[in-house]
Order: structure tokens, then C-alpha cells, then sequence
């Protein structure tokens, strides 16, 4: 009779036959076709026990995470948290830096940034946080900073009774796809006050005599709202307004043997150049004027006097100037242009604003312009960086920045440097500071300070103020 463990035998070996079958088609196989990957498996279980166990001892006996963030000139990047460290070796411990401008100050152009983990840093005192508050976060490589040309535009934004208020937009490194258009006529502007100026010849003049409103034919122009900001980007030019005369009235020197007057304006017949046209009556002898000084003597309620009617300009022959004497002091230009100004109407603007283009350089200069800037990526300063000279927006293209020497008079640039960021602000930066962040061998923009002023200040960037924190 059959036993238990045969009948168990014996299904086995059925079993057995059945899956050889299924497996490999060969009920009567010698070998067990798994026996194989049970040998594998057992196999991989017993490497696997050895590795962990490898890798517990070595824990054991060599504990602790990477070390290297411990070496001098290491930016400490924690991965969980992002936050940035510099590790103090005399102290022992972990600082916090604000920004990454502070970093790159204490630990020099040569700085590695390495990523580690909480863990690594676990057990490592913490210091005090350490940098400059208000330094940039990103600062621009030295093949992003610009020495395109600065726009500085005259736009306006809306108040909040509806009326309009005259603000000014910066454009640093105007971007290729800003055409600007220069303008080839005088534009007239007023600031808040009320006060009027005429852009003329790239600069701006005062009008400070009603006579000059008459004489430039200004009263029919509307003027361009500006603020004070955007206008003093124009260097100064004389004041629009008549020179004075003394004597008006009084009998003045024969010409064609006809009695003058001291004031009157005499223009020479046949006179093709502008220098030669007009000559002024003074009491001892007659002075030339350009045409733009005629217009104003003969609009100037004063020159009156010197006319029987109303002002004009008395035919002589040119002989008959030549004759007559020369007056010892020549009244000049007066620095204005020798002809009065065609004007630009603001409607021939239309989304168009007009703007100062500055450049730089060897060919270095600034022209009125217009250009539609509606488009740009234009940045609010922050409000502890603004004053009364800051633009109202600044637009700097994303990771670009300018490296600037400011002048101290016009062509002579001084020794301090700047670095202006992508978010429209500038820092003063010490010798140590253009070297700690890499700028050493990058040769600055020359610019006028009053150009440099429009961009919002920050705070200096020092090593040792770094350190201080």
C-alpha cells in the first residue's frame, strides 16, 4: 500500500512533467526549467545583503556628508531650501548672504556654487545673516553689458482725476526693433510750471521774452507737455529773448545819406548770406545780426521807439553799409541758430513720442528723436532708489546691464564706475567690487552725470560692507 509521501511524490512528478511541458514543449526534461531563476534570485538576494552591508560599515566607520562647501571661495547652496551661505572658516560657522551680488563680494570672481544637502550641513552652527540689503540678486555677464545707445523719451500716464501727467520712460541699450527718427525741426515743450522751452539745435532754450513767442511764430504751436527730468537731459542754451539796446530812439549814423535811428534794423539789399543781410543802429556805428536776431529786435515792444510805425526792417544798399561806420561791440548770434527754427507739430506725432538719443564713444553725441515705445519691458524703481531726478520707468533688456564712468565735465570722465542691472537701478561700486564681481577688464560707458542721474540709485557695492553686513 501506498504511503503518503509517495502519493506526494508522486504528484510532484506529475506536476513537474506538466510544467516542463508548458514551459519548454519537453514533459521529460532533465531539468527543472525555473531552477534557474531561483538560482539567480537567490544569488541577487545574497549580493544585495553584502552591498547594504557594505555600505552600513562604511557609514560606520567614515560618518558625515561632503565637506567641500568648507573650502575658501565656496557659495553654500542648501538644495531643500535654496537658501545661500558662505562658511566662515574663523568662526565655524554658516552665514546667510542676502543676495548674490553680497556673495560674489565676499568670496571673488573665482567663486564656486555648490549645491548641498540639509544633511551635509547638519550640526554646523549658523551665524548672522551677512551682505548689502538692497544689492542685486542677478547681476549681468560681461558679454551682456551694453554700449548701445540710452533713449530718454517723454511719455505721460494717467492721474487720477482723468488728467495726464508728463512722466519719462529710460530705454538703456535701445533694443535694434526701436526705430528712432530724428528730427530735423525745433520742437516746443513746457514743464508743470507753465514755463516754455524750445528744442533747438539739441538744446534746450529758455523762452523768457513774449517777443520771442512773436518772432518764432511760438504762439501758434501747442506745446508738448515734458517733465523737468527729460528736459535738463538737454544741455542749456541761451534764453529766447531780444538783446537790449541802449538808446533806442535816438538819431543814430547817415546810411545812404539818410538819418537812422539807434534800434532800427536794416536790411542790405542784394545781401545773399546770412551774416551780411541785416545790420542793427547803434550810436556809434552799425553791427550785424543774423536773421533769428532781427526777428527778435523787431519784435521787442522797445524797437518801437525807433520807427515811426510799427517795426520793420529798412532797405539799404549795400555800398551805403559799407560807408558807414562799424559799431565797436557786435551784438553776435547770441548762441542761436543764424535762421528761425521750423517747428514740429505735436499732431504729426501720433503714437510716436519724442525722446533724446544719446550715444557714446569716439562719435558720442545727443539728437531729438521720435520713437514708439508702448512695447518695451519698462520696470517701477524701487521706491527707496527714486529722487527727484530719477525717470518715471526704466527699460533695460533681461540679464543686461551697463558698466559706466560718469563724467565730471563734459568730456572728462571721472574715476568712479557703476553698474546698472536689468532692473533699472545703478550701484556705485568701490575698486574691490569691480574686481570681486569680474568686471575688471570690461572698459565702462562714458556718460554725462546728468544722463546717469536719471537711472534710480542703490547701495554701494563693497567687499568690506559685504563682510559687514
Amino acid at each position: 500500500m501506498q504511503t503518503k509521501r509517495d502519493q506526494l511524490q508522486a504528484h510532484n512528478f506529475v506536476v513537474g512533467r506538466l510544467r516542463s511541458a508548458l514551459l519548454t514543449g519537453e514533459p521529460d526534461a532533465l531539468e527543472t526549467p525555473t531552477r534557474r531563476f531561483s538560482v539567480a534570485a537567490f544569488a541577487g538576494l545574497i549580493i544585495g545583503a553584502l552591498i547594504v552591508a557594505g555600505c552600513g560599515a562604511y557609514g560606520f566607520f567614515f560618518p558625515g556628508g561632503s565637506t567641500s562647501w568648507r573650502e575658501p571661495g565656496t557659495i553654500v547652496v542648501e538644495k531643500e531650501t535654496g537658501t545661500a551661505y558662505v562658511y566662515d572658516s574663523t568662526a565655524g560657522v554658516l552665514r546667510p548672504v542676502r543676495n548674490h551680488a553680497s556673495a560674489l563680494l565676499l568670496t571673488g570672481p573665482d567663486s564656486v556654487v555648490r549645491s548641498v544637502s540639509v544633511k551635509s550641513l547638519a550640526g554646523v552652527p549658523h551665524g548672522l545673516p551677512v551682505g548689502i540689503t538692497g544689492a542685486p540678486d542677478s547681476l549681468p555677464a560681461t558679454a551682456r553689458l551694453s554700449r548701445d545707445p540710452w533713449l530718454v523719451c517723454a511719455t505721460s500716464a494717467p492721474e487720477v482725476t482723468g488728467q495726464s501727467r508728463p512722466t519719462v520712460l529710460l530705454a538703456i541699450g535701445a533694443p535694434a526693433d526701436l526705430a528712432a527718427t530724428p528730427v530735423d525741426r525745433a520742437m516746443l515743450v513746457a514743464i508743470p510750471d507753465g514755463t516754455r522751452y524750445l528744442i533747438w539745435g539739441n538744446r534746450r532754450m529758455r523762452v523768457a521774452d513774449p517777443a520771442a513767442s512773436v518772432a518764432l511764430a511760438l504762439d501758434g504751436v501747442r506745446a508738448t507737455p515734458v517733465a523737468d527730468t527729460w528736459l535738463n537731459g538737454f544741455p542749456a542754451g541761451p534764453d529766447l529773448a531780444p538783446p537790449p539796446v541802449a538808446g533806442v530812439g535816438a538819431a543814430g549814423p547817415p546810411v545812404d545819406g539818410k538819418p537812422t535811428r539807434i534800434g532800427q534794423v536794416l536790411r542790405v539789399s542784394g545781401a545773399d548770406d546770412d551774416s551780411a543781410g541785416f545790420r542793427l543802429v547803434l550810436a556809434d556805428g552799425l553791427a550785424s545780426l543774423t536773421p533769428t536776431m532781427a526777428e527778435l529786435i523787431l519784435a521787442d515792444p522797445r524797437s518801437r521807439a525807433a520807427y515811426d510805425g510799427s517795426p520793420r526792417a529798412v532797405p539799404v544798399s549795400s555800398a551805403g553799409v559799407v560807408s558807414a561806420p562799424v559799431a565797436a561791440r557786435p551784438i553776435g548770434d547770441g548762441g542761436l541758430p543764424a535762421r528761425p527754427p521750423l517747428l514740429l507739430d505735436p499732431n504729426e506725432l501720433g503714437d510716436q513720442v519724442p525722446c533724446a538719443r544719446a550715444t557714446f564713444g569716439a562719435d558720442a553725441s545727443l539728437a531729438l528723436v521720435t520713437a514708439r515705445v508702448g512695447h518695451l519691458r519698462a520696470a517701477t524703481p524701487p521706491p527707496g532708489a527714486v529722487d527727484q531726478r530719477s525717470a518715471t520707468l526704466v527699460a533695460v533688456a533681461a540679464g543686461a546691464g551697463v558698466l559706466v564712468r560718469p563724467e565730471t565735465a563734459p568730456g572728462r570722465p571721472g574715476s568712479a564706475r557703476w553698474l546698472i542691472t536689468d532692473v533699472g537701478v545703478r550701484y556705485p561700486m568701490s575698486d574691490a567690487a569691480v574686481t570681486a564681481l569680474g568686471y575688471g577688464g570690461v572698459v565702462a560707458v562714458d556718460l554725462p552725470a546728468t544722463l546717469l542721474a536719471l537711472v534710480p540709485s542703490g547701495p554701494v557695492l563693497d567687499p568690506v560692507a559685504a563682510a559687514a553686513g
